[in-house]
């Protein structure tokens, strides 16, 4: 099917990208809620951050997407994005303050871009640095 067919019948190349990205995006979604459905607290917090780089690294879209964005169009659509921030401090059970979510969200980026030696380190990162940020909620 010629690309302008598939353009046309979708909407064009924007909404094409914005459908599949949030094909992507539920399928993470709902990774992390399967892990972190019996944690709270910091465990949750924890567990809701390192699980939503498990899924994005294991969705082949959502990392190409990541690879093949410019740092402009992530902060647009991921970094900056209300829905996803709202998202995350659902997901890590952080409810409250909006710069929260968004500081979530580019936690989860950065160790994305600048991955760590290993899951083990990750973990360690995120219950030092991050985690004692919420230990109040």
């Amino acid at each position: 099917m010629p690309r302008a067919t598939v353009y046309r019948y979708v909407g064009g190349k924007s909404q094409l990208r914005e459908a599949v990205l949030a094909g992507a995006t539920a399928r993470v979604a709902d990774s992390i809620r399967s892990t972190i459905a019996a944690l709270t607290g910091p465990e949750r917090v924890a567990g809701a951050i390192l699980a939503a780089v498990r899924a994005v690294r294991a969705d082949p879209v959502a990392m190409a997407y990541l690879t093949a964005t410019s740092p402009r169009e992530v902060d647009r659509f991921l970094a900056s994005n209300p829905r996803l921030a709202d998202a995350a401090t659902t997901l890590t059970g952080t409810d409250g303050e909006p710069v929260a979510g968004q500081w979530i969200v580019r936690v989860v980026l950065s160790l994305l871009f600048w991955p760590a030696a290993d899951a083990a380190t990750e973990r360690a990162l995120v219950e030092r640095f991050v985690v004692p940020v919420f230990a109040t909620t």
